[in-house]
């Protein structure tokens, strides 16, 4: 029963389903007895041609019993087919099992669609049980994600020979400014040239309060850019509890990085790539409290 608001055009999707069903039923027995008709024609005799579909084995087929075929038919069943282009299927003590191209083809179109209502009904069943522990599953998840990510890095820092590195005291104010790598590698450099036989070669870092600022010069690709993301990296992997690719490391805990690597001009605010380079780098100035600079 339907409120006196509602709609009073509304029909049950039920019954729509109901009369699509039928209609596809219909469909498809119109279609398959017209295939069944103009074979039927096309032997003139007063054999039967039956269909069935009883089983998912032969799909759609014609069945003749043998004792009216023996009555109409001269010849074997073999020789009936190549004539009229059916193909023999299967024969039993009563009956003969026998198909056609068109059947053939009703079949895998008919029984498509059956599939994809069946799959569908079993995605839905699928997803309604899993709802029902859809809490358990992302506990499971994120735990499987925590072993795939700790075994998976543990295996990299294995055959990258990686080492543990060494957190100083973030208490003491006069190692703050410590970052010493000895032999630091940038993880996606060295693993790109693994690939294509080249060595990667190693690089120091060794900054304190001494040597807070570095002026790295070179020519076009000598890895200035590689230098200082790969000591950029270094630091945010062991924060993170990694293992870095050095043969030792010895730092204290960040709590920003700055990066200034690149360059592009803003048209649309009217500012130069000079001007651009000059605001980033005033930027980090303005908020940095206890850093490291590279200046490139």
């Amino acid at each position: 029963n339907k409120n006196e608001n509602e709609d009073h055009h509304y029909i049950d999707p039920k019954l729509i389903q109901c009369v699509n069903d039928r209609a596809d039923n219909y469909i498809e027995s119109e279609y398959v007895h017209a295939i069944r008709s103009k074979y039927a024609s096309q032997l003139h005799s007063q054999l039967p041609l039956k269909l069935d579909n009883s089983t998912d084995l032969y799909g759609y087929c014609f069945v003749i019993p043998i004792y009216t075929f023996k009555r109409y038919v001269v010849g074997d069943i073999h020789a009936f087919c190549r004539r009229f282009g059916f193909t023999f299927l299967h024969s039993n003590k009563s009956l003969f099992r026998i198909t056609c191209p068109e059947l053939q083809r009703a079949y895998i179109q008919f029984s498509s669609e059956e599939i994809k209502k069946r799959e569908y009904q079993l995605r839905t069943d699928l997803t309604k049980d899993l709802r029902q522990c859809a809490e358990d599953l992302h506990e499971i998840s994120a735990t499987l994600a925590e072993l795939d990510l700790s075994s998976s890095y543990a295996q990299l820092s294995l055959d990258r020979h990686y080492v543990r590195p060494h957190v100083l005291d973030e208490t003491d104010y006069s190692k703050c400014n410590v970052l010493h790598i000895r032999n630091g590698r940038h993880p996606m450099v060295e693993m790109g040239n693994s690939f294509s036989l080249a060595s990667f070669v190693p690089n120091d870092c060794l900054m304190d309060n001494s040597k807070r600022t570095f002026v790295i010069t070179g020519a076009n690709m000598s890895g200035k850019s590689t230098y200082i993301r790969t000591a950029a990296l270094l630091v945010i992997m062991a924060q993170a509890g990694l293992f870095v690719p050095a043969s030792e490391m010895t730092f204290a805990i960040v709590d920003q990085l700055f990066s200034r690597v690149g360059s592009t001009d803003q048209i649309a605010k009217d500012q130069s790539s000079f001007m651009v380079e000059m605001n980033e780098c005033s930027h980090i100035l303005k908020f940095c409290v206890c850093v490291y600079v590279y200046i490139c």
